[in-house]
């Protein structure tokens, strides 16, 4: 009896596995994140890095403004800093002698007071001398545009001698997408997002390539409202090294 029953248990795992095939969503390509990126302040565009179509990695220097003047306020608060901590260094010292002398019994509280005072502004004048260097460093930091994350040039608005200023409306900018990772944009309907909450496999293909997903995101609110099923967007994130355009059409695949 049981050979008889191991064919028939196959048969009917078979049935089943050909009866639920695969569900198929059509959809697009998308950038996975695009950006504009511009000077956060007024100067002139002493070089420009990359044009249209380029690879960028994170941290590239994609354009740079002329940081003379930038440099020189760093310089000069690197100095003030310098000067403030010898000043400080020196009324510490002075602190320390006057705090023996009143050990001592030789100075009176009134005095070292005084100097403890003293003390403390010295003290404070470092520290805003601190900030000061610190903000002209980052104002320096500035002068230099570079990418978020690896990414492609999509398109740049910069050339050199350009003068730029980040009030103006019409303020130049250069556009970055990600580069690596992708999202497959499509509608699943109800009925499909039941199945797929089950089974969180999901992969994407293009053409006769195959990649896995990432993660996936669906919509809360349905972005088609038919009379008999609403659908829902439903992006799928995949990565990949190669370019691949938007609005290439691929398929996401439901288990």
């Amino acid at each position: 009896m049981k050979v008889f029953a191991r064919p028939i248990i196959a048969t009917l795992l078979l049935f089943f596995s050909v009866a639920v095939p695969a569900q198929t969503l059509q959809g697009a390509v998308d950038w996975n994140r695009r950006v504009s990126l511009g000077f956060g302040l007024s100067g002139q565009v002493k070089v420009v890095t990359v044009q249209a179509g380029d690879a960028v990695v994170r941290d590239g220097v994609l354009a740079e403004l002329d940081a003379t003047l930038f440099q020189i306020a760093l310089d000069k608060a690197a100095n003030t800093e310098k000067l403030s901590q010898v000043e400080m260094e020196g009324q510490q010292a002075d602190f320390e002698r006057e705090q023996t002398l009143f050990d001592e019994g030789s100075l009176s509280t009134v005095q070292l007071e005084l100097e403890a005072l003293e003390l403390v502004r010295a003290e404070s004048a470092y520290r805003n001398a601190q900030l000061e260097r610190q903000a002209a460093q980052y104002l320096l930091g500035l002068a230099r545009l570079k990418a978020p994350f690896n990414a492609w040039v999509i398109e740049s608005g910069f050339s050199p001698g350009q003068f730029v200023n980040p009030d103006s409306d019409e303020s130049p900018e250069i556009t970055l997408a990600e580069r690596g990772r992708y999202l497959a944009k499509t509608r699943i309907d109800g009925q499909a997002i039941g199945a797929f909450s089950g089974n969180p496999e999901v992969r994407v293909r293009i053409g006769d390539r195959i990649f896995e997903a990432i993660s996936s995101h669906i919509g809360l609110e349905p972005v088609h409202q038919a009379p008999d099923q609403a659908r829902y967007s439903f992006t799928v994130e995949f990565a990949t090294d190669e370019l691949i355009r938007p609005g290439t059409p691929c398929a996401v695949v439901l288990p």
